[in-house]
Parts: C-alpha cells; sequence; structure tokens
C-alpha cells in the first residue's frame, strides 16, 4: 500500500534542507479537564532538555480530580523560505517525527508544491496520517492516535512548518474562543487553516483594490467620481510594472482560493466517512466527537459559500486589473508614437540642415574646381625650375627655358603618387578579404543554428555593402 507513496516521495519539489541548528520550537496544547469537560491551550516552548519528558506527557494526573488528557498537540517549526530549510536541528526533528508516526508523510509532503492528501501513518491500525503542502511558505503534517474506546479520547499531533510572519496570528487564532468539542476533532488544524488563508485572501484583496484605485485615478480609465488624481505623466513604466505585480498578486489569490476550495471539499469527505461508535464505558467523548463533526460540518458550509464569494470578488478585480494594463499600454504607445513623432521631426530637421550643408559643400567645390588650374599653373611656375633670366621680354615668343632639375621633380613625385594609390588599392583588398573570411565563417555557424547564422551573414554582408559603398 505505501509502494506508491515511496515512489512519489522521490520527487522532493521543496528541496528543503534538515541541517538546522536550533534546539528549541514553539508548542500549542489543547487538554481536556476530565472532571469539567472544559478545554484549556496552552502554549510555551520546549528546548533539548524537556524534550524527551515533554512528548511522552499525554495524561495528566491520572486518578486525580484535576485528571486531563491531551487532545491537540501542535508543534510550530520556523521555516526559512528563501533558504528553503528548517531551523530545528534533524536530532530533534526525527524523533518528533517518528513519535507522532508521521514518517511516510514527512517525505510525502515534499512531492507536490501546492496538495492536501490522507497517507499511511506508521501505525495504520490506530493512526490516520495527513499532509497539507502550500510552497514555500506553508507545510503541515498531522496524525490522529486513537486508543480503545473505553480509555481515552483521541489525540491529534500535528508539525506546522510557517513562517515567524505568519505564525504568530495562527497561535493567537488557535487561542480564541471555540466549541470544546472543536478540539476532540482530527480534523480541527485543517480547519484552522482553512480559515486562516480565507483571512490572508481578504487582506491581499484590500492591498489590491486600494491599489487599483490609485491606479484608475492616474491613468483616468474609469467612471468612479471619486478617482480624480493627477495625470500618470512620465510615470507610466513604473505604474505598468505596479498593474503588473497586482495581477501576479491576483494569480496567487486564485491558487490560495483553489486551495480553500479542495480544503473544504476534504473535509466534508472526511466528515462523511468517520464513523464513531458509542459504548457505554466511553465516559461521553465519543457523542462529543460526533457532535463536533456536527459542528465541523456546519462551519464547512459557512466557509464553503465565503470562499464562492471571495472567487466572485477576485475575479472582478482581476478584471479590473486587466483594464488598466490595457490602459497603460495604450498609454505607453501613444506616448511611444508622439515620441516618434517628435524623433521623425528631429530627423527631418536634421535632413534639411544636412541638405543645405551638402549644396554648401557643392558649392565650394564648384568654386574650387574654377581656380584649382590656375592654383596648379600657379604653383608650378612658382617652383625654381624656369629660366626667368633669360627670357627676352621684347619679344613675342611665350616660350620659358627649364633647368635640368625640372626633370627631378617629375622623377620623385610620380613614383611617389603610384606608390600611394598602389597602397590605398592594397587596403582596399584587405578589407575585403576580411569581410569575406567573416562571411564564409557565419556560413559556417548557419548550419548548426540556422536563425542565428542567417542574422549574422545578413549582417555581414551588410556592413560589406555599406563598407564598399562609402569607400569608392
Amino acid at each position: 500500500m505505501n509502494e506508491m507513496y515511496e515512489k512519489l516521495c522521490a520527487a522532493d519539489l521543496w528541496r528543503i534542507s534538515r541541517q538546522g541548528k536550533e534546539t528549541t520550537f514553539d508548542v500549542s496544547e489543547a487538554w481536556l479537564q476530565k472532571a469539567t469537560g472544559q478545554v484549556t491551550i496552552e502554549q510555551f516552548q520546549v528546548d533539548a532538555s524537556t524534550f524527551s519528558s515533554w512528548l511522552e506527557n499525554e495524561h495528566r494526573n491520572i486518578g486525580a480530580e484535576n485528571e486531563s488528557y491531551l487532545l491537540q498537540r501542535l508543534v510550530w517549526l520556523d521555516v526559512d523560505a528563501e533558504k528553503r530549510s528548517i531551523k530545528l536541528t534533524s536530532s530533534i526533528y526525527d524523533q518528533l517525527i517518528t513519535y507522532f508516526g508521521l514518517n511516510l508523510a514527512n517525505k510525502f509532503f515534499t512531492s507536490y508544491i501546492t496538495g492536501l492528501s490522507s497517507v499511511p501513518a506508521d501505525c495504520p491500525e490506530t493512526q490516520s496520517a495527513f499532509t497539507l503542502s502550500y510552497a514555500p511558505k506553508f507545510a503541515a503534517l498531522w496524525c490522529e492516535q486513537r486508543f480503545g474506546p473505553d480509555e481515552r479520547p483521541p489525540v491529534t499531533r500535528t508539525v506546522m512548518f510557517v513562517p515567524d510572519a505568519e505564525k504568530e496570528a495562527a497561535r493567537k487564532f488557535l487561542k480564541s474562543t471555540w466549541d470544546p468539542c472543536m478540539y476532540y476533532n482530527y480534523l480541527f488544524p485543517l480547519f484552522l487553516w482553512a480559515i486562516q488563508f480565507e483571512f490572508q485572501i481578504d487582506q491581499t484583496q484590500a492591498t489590491i483594490r486600494e491599489g487599483i484605485k490609485q491606479l484608475e485615478g492616474r491613468t483616468g480609465y474609469h467612471t468612479f467620481a471619486n478617482r480624480e488624481k493627477d495625470a500618470a505623466v512620465g510615470e507610466l513604466g513604473p505604474l505598468a510594472a505596479r498593474a503588473s505585480g497586482y495581477a501576479t498578486k491576483l494569480a496567487s489569490v486564485d491558487r490560495k482560493t483553489k486551495v480553500v476550495e479542495n480544503i473544504i471539499a476534504f473535509l466534508q469527505e472526511q466528515a462523511e466517512k468517520t464513523d464513531w461508535t458509542l459504548s457505554k464505558n466511553d465516559g461521553g467523548w465519543v457523542a462529543l466527537i460526533q457532535h463536533s463533526f456536527k459542528l465541523l460540518k456546519h462551519h464547512i458550509g459557512v466557509l464553503g459559500k465565503r470562499s464562492k464569494m471571495q472567487a466572485l470578488d477576485s475575479q472582478y478585480t482581476q478584471t479590473r486589473v486587466q483594464i488598466q494594463i490595457q490602459a497603460l499600454s495604450s498609454l505607453i504607445t501613444q506616448n511611444d508614437s508622439l515620441t516618434s513623432i517628435h524623433q521623425a521631426r528631429l530627423t527631418q530637421a536634421l535632413a534639411e540642415a544636412s541638405y543645405r550643408d551638402s549644396s554648401s559643400m557643392k558649392t565650394l567645390a564648384i568654386v574650387t574646381m574654377f581656380f584649382l588650374p590656375g592654383s596648379f599653373i600657379s604653383a608650378i611656375f612658382s617652383m625654381p625650375m624656369f629660366e626667368w633670366d633669360q627670357v627676352d621680354k621684347a619679344s613675342s615668343s611665350i616660350g620659358v627655358g627649364l633647368l635640368p632639375q625640372f626633370n627631378l621633380y617629375w622623377a620623385i613625385t610620380v613614383p611617389l603618387t603610384v606608390a600611394t594609390f598602389a597602397l590605398y588599392f592594397s587596403w582596399l583588398l584587405f578589407l575585403k578579404r576580411e569581410a569575406k573570411n567573416k562571411t564564409s565563417a557565419a556560413e559556417g555557424n548557419d548550419s548548426s543554428a540556422p536563425e542565428k547564422g542567417l542574422v549574422s551573414v545578413e549582417s555581414t554582408r551588410l556592413a560589406q555593402w555599406r563598407h564598399r559603398e562609402t569607400s569608392l
């Protein structure tokens, strides 16, 4: 019977570390006064020195007037949600789990992120074990220990994995006034957490509703009369991030609501199939257990109706959040369009300025072309390579004699010009080879990553084309 549970335990989705160093933990207990039938709640801490004696203490003052029985024992273990670790030392933790009859349940609750299930206990004849998981913040393992019908009422032993922020609220809620019969019921810990989850849902919904009111006032996408606020100019990005955060929280609320629905269904199922037979020597506690299930069914009905209303409220709130997300998306798109129009106008102005600069450069080039031939000839004539002193000014001839050194000028200028152009074309050839090698490498990578290789090849070709166009 345990085979399937053992197989599922291998999943271990929580990945909890049990290498804690703390030796103390908080405990809440419900004790039944046999003489009066009253139930008292005790809350205290247990350390390593008192652990063994505390573990065995489930029946006090046997035979005396103040004889009392333990009905509920809840152990609150601190959990570090970020580090996923149990702070209690492993030696005490293992003894606790073994005594409570929760060895298989201790392995099984980590096999799912969110879930509720009954699990075979260590002694199935006298024990019933259950697990509740709500990662990464909460988990509960509990076991009902049954005794003979004429001996004493059963005791429910529970291990709660709860962060510090939620533990105190849960302990105060446990200590609040309840019908004494409820403490007889092994489903009482699960019932408490169903109520606790519903309270958390209410708190989260209230926070989100207040935030949505502010969003509606900033975006203006609403028809409420009391939402008038300054327009969200320059804050669209942060507001969109906040709206997305609300949507995520609402998804968490929806998850928690479904968990509550499953808990309620599980409570109803367990309450229907539980059957306690009355005995003449049971001291009346079997009748109290039967009455506790009647109370539980009534309370479950109230929780179920309330959970349905919370689901409707979550749906309505989710719709409002989606409207604001769409509104912010529209506003961001409009803002981007205005920015694009402004940039287009700036680009147009820049193009017009560039056009004017280009016209000026053309004018300058024409003027330069007009004076360049004359400047070149003037530079040639200014060189001391002509025999100006030998010119006959009275003659009508325009000829001028040349010095032998004039040939030296051309002997140096022509090879130097050829060398300059040769270096220039060699550099162009080198760049073309480099571009070709990069293209070949990109095509080689294209076989392993088609899309990425195609983008790389196209980018290289585009860069090569731009270089070729700008270099000519």
